[in-house]
C-alpha cells in the first residue's frame, strides 16, 4: 500500500527550505548525526567568522564613504539615502561572508562524512555546478532527499536474506538446459541456469 503525501513529508521531508514534515521537528531529518553536527557548525562559523565582520565593515565603509560626499542621490532626501546605502552594504556583506564560507563548508562534509548524502551530492556536482555550493539551496537540499531514499532501498536491499547461496564451485558456471533448449515454446526465454544452491541453514547445520 503506497504511502500518503502526508507520511511521505514526515519520512523524507517537505519540498523548500526546511527537510522535516510535519511530524518532525528535525530540520534535518533525513541527514546523519555527523551531517547535522556539520551544518550547525557551518551555520555558526559562517555567520560570526564572515557574514558578521563583512557586514559591519561593508556598513562603515559606507557610511564613511557618504560622509565624505563619495555616495550622493539627488533625487532621495539625504537621511534616507544614507540609511539605505548602509543597509544595502550590509545585505551584500552578509551574502558574501556565506559565499566565501561555502568552500570550508563543503570540505567539512567531505573530510569528515564522505558517504553522507551531502558529500555524495558534492562530488556529483563537481565540476559542473559554477555557483559555490550551498547548504541552504532548496535545489541541493531536494537532492539529499534522493540520495537519502536510494541509500534506504539499498540498505533495505543488503538486509533481505534470500535463504539461499550458489556455491562458490559453481559460480562461474553458465551452462544452458537442453530441456529448455529444445523447448520450443520456451527455448526464446532461456538464461543462464546455475547449479550448487544450496540453503544457507543447511550450510551452518552441517
Amino acid at each position: 500500500m503506497p504511502l500518503s503525501q502526508a507520511e511521505q513529508d514526515a519520512l523524507w521531508g517537505k519540498k523548500g527550505v526546511s527537510l522535516s514534515g510535519q511530524k518532525s521537528a528535525d530540520k534535518y531529518s533525513i541527514l546523519e548525526p555527523e551531517e547535522k553536527i556539520i551544518i550547525s557548525e557551518c551555520q555558526d562559523e559562517a555567520f560570526w567568522l564572515r557574514s558578521l565582520p563583512v557586514s559591519i565593515s561593508f556598513a562603515f565603509g559606507t557610511h564613511i564613504l557618504h560622509q565624505n560626499g563619495l555616495l550622493k542621490i539627488n533625487l532621495i532626501p539625504p537621511p534616507l539615502a544614507k540609511v539605505a546605502f548602509i543597509a544595502g552594504a550590509g545585505v551584500m556583506g552578509y551574502m558574501f561572508g556565506q559565499i566565501s564560507y561555502a568552500n570550508v563548508c563543503r570540505d567539512k562534509f567531505l573530510t569528515r562524512c564522505p558517504d553522507g548524502v551531502v558529500a555524495t551530492d558534492i562530488r556529483l556536482k563537481n565540476g559542473i555546478q559554477t555557483v559555490p555550493y550551498s547548504i541552504f539551496s532548496p535545489i541541493n537540499q531536494e537532492t539529499w532527499r534522493q540520495l537519502a531514499k536510494q541509500r534506504e532501498m539499498t540498505r533495505y536491499r543488503d538486509s533481505i536474506d534470500p535463504g539461499f547461496e550458489i556455491d562458490d564451485e559453481f559460480k562461474d558456471q553458465n551452462i544452458t538446459s537442453p530441456n529448455l533448449i529444445n523447448d520450443e515454446r520456451l527455448k526464446h526465454k532461456v538464461g543462464p541456469v546455475r547449479y550448487g544452491v544450496f540453503r544457507k541453514d543447511d550450510q551452518e547445520q552441517s
